[in-house]
């Protein structure tokens, strides 16, 4: 992932999301297909890279 060049998130920026609740940490990432009627199905992971970019999230209007 490039490093950015500003401190100002822009839409097509890539992102990585880190969750603090309770102090348990870890990267948003996606595993595929979702329970019945979802998307997809996300949970958190200590590791950034743990395999190809599943917490890479890029920014997009709706």
């Amino acid at each position: 992932m490039p490093l950015p060049q500003d401190t100002v998130v822009h839409i097509g920026d890539t992102v990585r999301l880190w969750n603090t609740y309770g102090g348990n940490g870890g990267f948003l990432e996606t595993n595929g297909a979702g329970p019945t009627g979802g998307k997809y199905d996300v949970c958190t992971n200590a590791y950034y890279n743990r395999t190809g970019n599943v917490t890479d999230w890029r920014i997009s209007r709706p």
